[in-house]
C-alpha cells in the first residue's frame, strides 16, 4: 500500500488476470481500464458492494485488469478492493476479513505432461 497524496494503492491476482487499483479522494467515481463502467457491465455485480461503501467514504476508484478470463478478473477485482478496505480500516474491515479471504489464490491449471492427453487424463487400459 502507498498513501501519499490521498493516494491508495492495492493489487489483487488470481490464476494469469492482474487488478491494479488505484483510490484517491473524490465523489465515488469508477473507471475500468480508462473507460467509465455502467451499472450494465459484467464486472459491475461483483463490484456494487464495495463500491457503495467506498463512495460514502469518499474516493474516486481508476482500475486496471489484464490478463485471464472473466472470472478470474473479477476474483482479482474483489480480491483488490478488499485489501483497499481493510488498508482504509473502515468500520466493516473486521467483517470482511471473517466473510473474505484477504490472501492470494495461487491455484493455476496445471501443465500438460507428455504420453497424457491433459494433464492427468492418460489413454484407457484395455486388457485384451
Amino acid at each position: 500500500m502507498t498513501v501519499a497524496n490521498n493516494l491508495l494503492r492495492t493489487k489483487g491476482r488470481r490464476k494469469t488476470s492482474i487488478s491494479l487499483l488505484k483510490a484517491t479522494l473524490g465523489k465515488g467515481n469508477l473507471l475500468l481500464n480508462g473507460e467509465k463502467v455502467a451499472q450494465n457491465s459484467k464486472y459491475f455485480r461483483i463490484v456494487e458492494p464495495f463500491l457503495l461503501l467506498l463512495k460514502d467514504a469518499g474516493y474516486d476508484l481508476q482500475i486496471c485488469l489484464r490478463g485471464g478470463g472473466i472470472v478470474s478478473q473479477e476474483t482479482a477485482l474483489s480480491l483488490a478492493i478488499l485489501r483497499m478496505l481493510d488498508k482504509l480500516d473502515l468500520k466493516t474491515s473486521l467483517v470482511m476479513r471473517n466473510c473474505y479471504s484477504l490472501g492470494y489464490d495461487d491455484r493455476i491449471k496445471e501443465r500438460r505432461k507428455y504420453g497424457l492427453k491433459k494433464a492427468r487424463k492418460g489413454s484407457q487400459y484395455s486388457k485384451r
